[in-house]
């Protein structure tokens, strides 16, 4: 999610961060606010010193509006993260003069960040930043509504025309825009060739984008050239290893080709890789560790049974591949109840979507033209919940229940939350009553699986023994899972992680009380026995030293942890920290 976001605020939003005097902190005061975003009146939030920044910014301060749209894409201090939000004052800011935030708030509306795409406004917003204050991401941004006809009438030449004055003024989103347009939307040699060049001179400079549009080019033969795995590795492993920028596909195939050299060592390194590049979104990434997983690939730790979420989840991500494998699985039986109507709609979507080895293996299996199941077993795992639910509270209740228990049976961990919740608490026509063993095992799994709700809901009934084992360690390490993602649960987190100092202060207390009355017991019993010719005296001494100090847990972005992971896997740093969610 927010791909755009994740690389273009890295660097801005860090510098403030550090530069900033003071962070929006609760204990600084609270105030009330709105902000359009086009799609509504947003209301807002505010703590602290972006109360000023609010004030600045309606004031006809730009940059504080700037300030407070990176702000609430990072969730910075006491904010709550808010890309809706972070949209009105991105907006805001364009209107004020800002032509860098005419690019961003064009970039977000064109790709439907905030709520439904809205290619009319991002269009405008991008001319006015482009047009009206000269500033070349926007005319980067024009040029993606001219090429494609976004609100506007089509126009190639001028959209590449925009992407060569914005490439030549330093604008790196142009550059990458026109090699973009050129290798995937035309067929001539010639614009091949010049898109090539492009990648070369940014991959040379270090930037990601550059590097992996070479290894795209190696990937796929073209006129003057032949598929080259030895240059698709090379490019994979540096671009992951050594650019700036969006790493994630690049990590994602290296270390799918680590796991596939068969040496252990290197496996090792390759399968952190390939989840760490499926958690933030990289479909074939999802797809290739779900494939290994299911092969029983040798070094893998992932387990056969683990498979299918995977592949769910490169499905989900528009990967026909994983659609494909997933669906050959249920025909199979193999690591999922054997169900031939699901696998069947799942083939039928990656061969209608262009998989030709779904559409062999739709035929090879003879699989119906129709599932005939209630909810589509090949629809995004999301909707297909929802529609579940709502069947549920309707009362189909064996629709629904048959939607959520075969995606719970693919480990998929929304699922498993809906099902537990209705295990450990019942659910009339489903479980009358409940059965609170398997509801908390299977809340478990989603916890462990990533689903943050049950994540806190496992994280809290270990540290009190409520449902759970009391076990605070384990306690602490699902409440770490939901962290990153949710701003309570990293409140408890801290919370937890203060206990033991907590605790100790208060044994101290105690000990220090003990101590006390000791003394006042032997001062007490010196006094009743002193003798003035004695020249002794009976004394006692009490000390005491600890150390402790609180360990602060910044919030960092997506992309920041995700690179972390990386430098670890590849021993560029031996600490890669718990709520770091790629660790």
């Amino acid at each position: 999610m927010l791909r755009f976001l994740k690389v273009a605020f890295l660097s801005l939003v860090m510098t403030l961060a550090i530069a900033a005097d003071k962070l929006p902190s609760a204990y600084d005061g609270y105030a009330d606010s709105a902000i359009s975003n086009s799609y509504q009146n947003m209301p807002v939030q505010l703590y602290g010193v972006a109360i000023k920044w609010n004030k600045d910014c309606l004031g006809g301060k730009a940059a504080q509006c700037q300030r407070l749209g990176d702000a609430f894409v990072e969730g910075l201090g006491d904010l709550e993260p808010s890309v809706r939000v972070a949209l009105g004052y991105y907006l805001k800011a364009c209107s004020l003069g800002l032509g860098n935030a005419c690019a961003t708030s064009a970039t977000m509306l064109r790709d439907g960040e905030a709520g439904p795409p809205n290619p009319a406004l991002a269009g405008d917003r991008a001319s006015h930043g482009c047009t009206t204050l000269n500033d070349s991401a926007s005319c980067a941004a024009l040029g993606v509504a001219l090429f494609r006809g976004d609100g506007m009438a089509t126009d190639k030449a001028r959209a590449i025309a925009l992407w060569d004055a914005a490439c030549a003024a330093k604008a790196d989103d142009g550059c990458r825009l026109k090699a973009g347009a050129l290798f995937h939307e035309s067929s001539d040699a010639a614009s091949h060739k010049t898109a090539v060049a492009l990648y070369d001179t940014a991959c040379k400079a270090g930037k990601a984008w550059g590097c992996e549009g070479m290894m795209l080019a190696w990937d796929r033969p073209a006129a003057d050239r032949s598929r080259d795995d030895e240059q698709v590795a090379y490019y994979a492993q540096r671009g992951c290893l050594e650019t700036s920028g969006d790493t994630t596909s690049l990590c994602g195939r290296y270390g799918a080709l680590l796991i596939a050299s068969g040496d252990y060592p290197q496996i090792k390194r390759g399968e952190p890789m390939l989840k760490a590049a499926c958690l933030a979104g990289d479909g074939p990434s999802c797809t290739g560790l779900g494939t290994y997983a299911i092969e029983r690939a040798s070094g893998l730790s992932t387990k056969r049974k683990q498979a299918a979420g995977y592949l769910r989840r490169g499905c989900d991500l528009g990967e026909m591949a994983g659609c494909a494998a997933l669906g050959k699985a249920y025909v199979e039986g193999n690591q999922v109840s054997l169900n031939e109507a699901a696998g069947a709609a799942l083939l039928r979507r990656a061969c209608s979507n262009g998989d030709a080895p779904a559409c062999q293996l739709a035929t090879a299996h003879g699989a119906p033209p129709a599932s005939g199941m209630a909810i589509d077993p090949s629809l995004p795992s999301s909707e297909q919940l929802a529609l579940a639910r709502k069947a549920v509270d309707s009362g189909n209740r064996k629709a629904g229940f048959d939607t959520v228990a075969m995606l719970a049976g693919e480990s998929v961990a929304d699922a498993q939350w809906l099902l537990g919740g209705w295990q450990y608490y019942g659910q009339a026509g489903l479980y009358d009553q409940p059965q609170t063993e398997s509801g908390a095992a299977m809340i478990a799994a989603a916890a462990a699986g990533g689903n943050v709700d049950a994540a806190i809901w496992a994280g809290m009934a270990h540290w009190y023994g409520d449902g759970l084992e009391y076990d605070r360690d384990k306690g602490l390490r699902y409440m770490a899972i939901a962290a990153p993602s949710s701003p309570m649960a990293m409140a408890i987190y801290r919370s937890m992680k203060a206990q033991p100092i907590r605790e100790e202060n208060a044994r101290r207390q105690k000990e220090m009380e003990e101590a006390a009355k000791q003394r006042k017991q032997s001062w007490s019993y010196s006094w009743q026995t002193f003798d003035t010719s004695s020249s002794s005296r009976t004394s006692s001494s009490y000390s005491s030293s600890s150390s402790n100090s609180w360990q602060s847990i910044a919030s960092m972005r997506d992309q920041s942890d995700f690179n972390q992971m990386i430098k670890y896997y590849t021993g560029g740093t031996s600490v890669c920290p718990s709520y770091n969610r790629y660790c």
